[in-house]
C-alpha cells in the first residue's frame, strides 16, 4: 500500500489529534499544544515530525496532563523530532496530550511556511504515514495583562468541556471542580504555569476516574491573589 492508502485506511488516528492551539510567547518563541479528542484506549504512541532548521532552532517537549503516568522519550536532531511514550495503563478520551516549546531562528519570519510537518502517528499497533503541514504562520500575540477565567465551552455539555484561562505572569495555578455542596470533585491543575493563554479539558470524571452525574458544577481558579468561580452544567 502507498502512504496515501495507509493514511486513508488509518484516518481515525489523525482525527483524534488537534494541532491548532499555537501561541507566540515572544518574538522567537512559540508554544504548540497538542490535544486529543475522544481517543480510543492506547498503551503506547509514537509521533514523528520533520522541521526546517532555517526556521526552527530547537523544540522541547512537555508531557500533557493526559500522559502523567507514561514514560516519554524525545529525540530531536537533523531536522527530525521523534516522541515515543508507553504506560502500564491505557490513556483515552480527550485532553492535553503534548506541548511543543519551539524556539525560532532570527530568520524564521520569512521561512515559517511548511517549517513543521507531521510525518507519522502510531497508537499501539496502528500506524499512519503522512505529510501534514502544521501551520506556524499565526500572528504573534501579546501576553495578557490580567488574570482571567473564561466560561467553559460548550455549556451545557455532555461528558467533555473546555476551560480557558490567562496569566499575565508565571504563577502557581490551581483549578478545581466541585459540586453545589462544596465537595471537591476533581483538581484539574495544581502547578506553576508560564504566562500566556491556556486551556484544559474536563471529561466529567472525579478523582477516581468515575463519570459524575448530570447536574450543576462549579469550577474555581486560584493564581496568586486572583480567585474566581464559574458555573457549568453537565447534561447526559
Amino acid at each position: 500500500a502507498t502512504q496515501l492508502d495507509k493514511a486513508a485506511d488509518s484516518s481515525p488516528l489523525l482525527s483524534y489529534f488537534n494541532f491548532n492551539d499555537l501561541t507566540y510567547l515572544a518574538k522567537n518563541k512559540a508554544r504548540l499544544k497538542i490535544h486529543v479528542q475522544n481517543m480510543e484506549a492506547a498503551q503506547s504512541f509514537f509521533l514523528r515530525f520533520k522541521y526546517s532548521a532555517e526556521a526552527i532552532k530547537s523544540i522541547q517537549m512537555q508531557v500533557g496532563e493526559m500522559l502523567g503516568d507514561f514514560m516519554i522519550r524525545q529525540n530531536c536532531e537533523s531536522g527530525m523530532l521523534r516522541i515515543a511514550g508507553a504506560g502500564l495503563n491505557s490513556v483515552k478520551g480527550s485532553g492535553e496530550f503534548l506541548v511543543l516549546n519551539i524556539e525560532l531562528t532570527d530568520a524564521a519570519e520569512s521561512k515559517l511556511e511548511n517549517s513543521l510537518l507531521l510525518t507519522e502517528i502510531q497508537l499501539d499497533e496502528k500506524q499512519v504515514l503522512l505529510d501534514q503541514n502544521l501551520d506556524l504562520m499565526g500572528q504573534p500575540v501579546e501576553l495578557p495583562t490580567t488574570f482571567g477565567l473564561s466560561p467553559n465551552y460548550p455549556n451545557p455539555f455532555n461528558l467533555s468541556t473546555i476551560i480557558k484561562y490567562q496569566l499575565p505572569e508565571k504563577s502557581q495555578v490551581k483549578i478545581e471542580v466541585f459540586n453545589t455542596l462544596g465537595q471537591t470533585i476533581k483538581v484539574l491543575v495544581d502547578k506553576e504555569i508560564e504566562a500566556g493563554y491556556h486551556q484544559l479539558t474536563w471529561n466529567a470524571e472525579d478523582e477516581m476516574g468515575r463519570v459524575v452525574p448530570s447536574g450543576i458544577y462549579l469550577y474555581r481558579m486560584q493564581a496568586g491573589s486572583f480567585k474566581t468561580i464559574r458555573k457549568m452544567t453537565l447534561f447526559k
